[in-house]
């Protein structure tokens, strides 16, 4: 585990990395050739190893739930969540589907990535998840005007897509045009709304959730 400049986290945890889709916008194509989907076992235990609560991203460079992740993976890693009651672990994927078929607890907060109007059927998927505290989607990068149905969604977080190895976004004014109708009706809704530095907002919204968990 390390510390991270993802500005809504505190820490990530690779403990598995690689992807298989060919996203043309993902960051981490850009600076690795070899994304083939890797278990790091040795990793499995690291949250234990620290004892003041924190914010941990899973799989910041590869997605858990990836049709191609064996369930035998995922299961070690939610133990381990479990486990972890004091930290709080912030679950992002393209494929919440895969989400349905596990019971999440009370210290996950389980999100989807959304770029365009027609990944927005994963945020009826998200609603659906079993036991997070959090319920979130993650506009990033938004890559088109989008009007999604955030009923039962707690956390909104708004990017751009960014040049190669940098936090500029590729066209600033087309960025912040496709965010400016989403942002306002995410605060219209009273959602916490956290808007990435590479959006280049001249407010700042940087809000996060009440978290919810029981236990």
């Amino acid at each position: 585990m390390k510390n991270t400049r993802i500005e809504w986290t505190d820490m990530v945890w690779d403990v598995i990395e690689g992807c298989l889709k060919s996203c043309p916008y993902c960051y981490v194509r850009r600076i690795r050739k070899n994304m083939t989907p890797r278990f790091f076992s040795n990793r499995l235990n690291e949250p234990e190893k620290i004892k003041m609560p924190k914010k941990i991203f899973v799989v910041n460079k590869g997605d858990m739930w990836g049709d191609w992740v064996p369930d035998e993976w995922i299961k070690s890693i939610l133990e381990i969540i479990k486990k972890c009651s004091w930290h709080t672990f912030q679950l992002l994927t393209k494929n919440p589907i895969k989400m349905l078929d596990f019971n999440l607890t009370a210290n996950t907060w389980a999100g989807a990535s959304v770029t365009r109007q027609e990944d927005c059927y994963r945020i009826d998927i998200i609603r659906s998840t079993k036991n997070p505290s959090i319920r979130y989607i993650s506009f990033e990068p938004i890559l088109e005007f989008i009007d999604p149905d955030l009923s039962g969604i707690d956390w909104v977080i708004i990017g751009a897509e960014t040049e190669k190895n940098s936090y500029t976004p590729k066209n600033r004014e087309l960025s912040q045009k496709f965010a400016k109708p989403l942002l306002t009706k995410v605060v219209s809704l009273g959602i916490p709304l956290f808007i990435k530095e590479n959006l280049k907002w001249p407010i700042k919204f940087q809000e996060f959730p009440e978290n919810k968990r029981t236990c």
